[in-house]
């Protein structure tokens, strides 16, 4: 029996690499589920802010900040549940940041797209 341990050891610990890399990208799409609600809000959010400003009616904008709210908490929950399914990411600060470095990439953050357009250019 304990001939088997090492071989099976060996392996575990080849696949482990492109088992965790999966792990990264399955969480990095759970993150996305979460933040799809905030992120469609976002966009109509930002549509309303442009029409706000266009007309003048900030009314449109205070008017979807209770929205926004429940929709923010949902999204927290959603990710809480996130670091009870995957726990190893929970502990690890770096792996969190690669898992949304590969988030970011899947799914942008809109708000981060207004952001890079309004930078002023060097």
């Amino acid at each position: 029996m304990n001939r088997y341990i090492f071989p099976a050891t060996v392996l575990a610990l080849a696949l482990s690499p492109h088992l965790f890399a999966a792990n990264l990208e399955a969480a990095a799409d759970d993150v996305c589920v979460c933040l799809e609600g905030p992120y469609q809000h976002a966009e109509e959010t930002l549509a309303l802010v442009n029409e706000a400003l266009q007309s003048g009616d900030m009314s449109k904008i205070l008017a979807s900040q209770d929205e926004m709210m429940k929709v923010m908490n949902t999204s927290e929950l959603c990710i809480e549940d996130l670091s009870k399914k995957y726990p190893d990411i929970s502990a690890d600060e770096s792996l969190q940041k690669e898992v949304m470095r590969i988030a970011d990439e899947k799914c942008p953050n809109p708000l981060e797209q207004l952001k890079s357009a309004s930078a002023p250019s060097s």
